[in-house]
């Protein structure tokens, strides 16, 4: 049988710092990850991870029931690009190529979506080098596989394309049932259009909520809580022990274990982040264990309307996207009243408060305020993030630290 590997590639530095602690194809997005919306096709075909190889040790705690980085075996084996969001149409192209035996490559505009190899030891060497590549993939098996290309297919190429897909990707996973008896809650509660709305049975909603699925579904998961004073406009997931506590919440997925108030719009709040005071917050990615300070705010619209540059490491690009606030990595805190400007990214681990416009920039691991610009100290960081884990009942793991002090070092100036 066809082992399938799933395959961080070389792209995953485009991704950064979304991308710092863990392959791109396990965060989730609309409560599924890619990884999540790979699997269900291939039913009982075996899956391997494949990650950096400086991240194996962490993504076998994220995901222990996985195989990460093992030898590659001889034998049928099929590589899935890990930035793909999978179909039916992929699927079936992958699953018609493995059972008759064909060496076969699947690409969308440049880029690779699948490769399939009759035998996984043409790949043993170069895979473990770590120098996967769409350029290395054509190279290597263009002229020695069949060739399929496919059109409208997603694969996220940019730092801002899980923004840019998120109406797609906030699509219902198909095992939710969609519809709710409005009777359930009592008149107090509105639901609009209640044949779009999923609420989980241990949900509590209390009274004047408002869940709006007039321009998209709702779904809501186990556990969560949604205060008074909520108003939720899909499409949108909340994820499970997550809590609103007020505010408008619209086109946006929360993950599991996170404080929502104010007004969010087109945000993908990853999980166990706190935004629990008011400030608009919009068209922005924020990462596990952020804290937004009260009042906190980004801009997601250019007074030209024109669209937003961002800048990372030196290297300035345009997002072609007029609406974009601010992609904010891992552990990153943000005091009360900080304004971030458009296309503002923030690194992993990074501090920072004062009331100015900060730079557009923040590096990982930086301490900032209105007056400095200075790293932030490793070992007062990781004495934060206990401190932090800890009042979610979670401990900050060895992996987790060995990661992040590399992280650390790979990043200072």
């Amino acid at each position: 049988m066809t082992t399938i590997w799933i395959i961080e590639d070389d792209r995953w530095t485009d991704f950064a710092p979304i991308t710092d602690n863990r392959p791109i194809y396990t965060i989730p997005f609309g409560g599924r990850s890619l990884l999540d919306r790979i699997r269900p096709w291939f039913p009982g075909y075996p899956t391997i991870l494949h990650c950096r190889p400086g991240l194996s040790e962490l993504l076998k705690e994220l995901e222990p029931e996985q195989s990460v980085n093992p030898s590659i075996p001889d034998g049928p084996t099929a590589l899935i690009n890990g930035r793909v969001v999978m179909t039916a149409r992929i699927s079936t192209h992958m699953i018609t190529a493995m059972q008759g035996g064909h060496p076969t490559l699947i690409t969308t505009q440049n880029d690779w979506i699948a490769l399939i190899l009759p035998n996984g030891k043409d790949i043993k060497t170069w895979l473990a080098s770590g120098r996967l590549s769409a350029e290395s993939i054509y190279a290597q098996f263009e002229k020695k596989c069949d060739q399929v290309e496919l059109a409208d297919v997603t694969v996220f190429q940019t730092l801002t394309s899980p923004l840019s897909e998120l109406n797609m990707l906030l699509n219902p996973d198909p095992r939710v049932t969609l519809g709710i008896d409005e009777t359930r809650f009592g008149a107090q509660i509105a639901l609009l259009n209640p044949a779009q709305i999923h609420i989980a049975d241990s949900v509590q909603v209390d009274p004047f909520a408002v869940i709006d699925a007039r321009k998209g579904p709702v779904v809501i998961a186990d556990h969560a809580i949604i205060h008074s004073h909520s108003r939720l406009e899909g499409p949108l997931y909340i994820g499970a022990h997550s809590q609103i506590l007020g505010g408008v919440v619209r086109g946006s997925s929360i993950g599991p274990h996170c404080k929502i108030s104010g007004e969010m719009s087109q945000c993908i709040v990853a999980g166990y982040t706190n935004k629990a005071h008011d400030g608009f917050f919009g068209n922005s990615y924020l990462g596990y264990w952020v804290n937004i300070g009260a009042d906190s705010v980004t801009s997601n619209l250019k007074n030209t309307y024109g669209a937003v540059s961002l800048e990372r490491n030196g290297v300035h690009w345009n997002s072609n996207q007029q609406f974009l606030g601010s992609i904010i990595g891992d552990h990153a805190k943000l005091g009360i009243g900080t304004h971030l400007a458009t296309g503002t990214i923030i690194g992993t681990g990074a501090s920072i408060s004062g009331t100015g416009i900060h730079d557009k920039w923040i590096p990982p691991f930086s301490w900032v305020t209105d007056d400095t610009f200075e790293p932030y100290d490793i070992d007062k960081w990781v004495v934060t993030a206990r401190r932090v884990m800890a009042r979610r009942k979670l401990e900050l793991s060895a992996a987790t630290e060995t990661h992040m002090r590399q992280l650390w070092e790979d990043t200072q100036p």
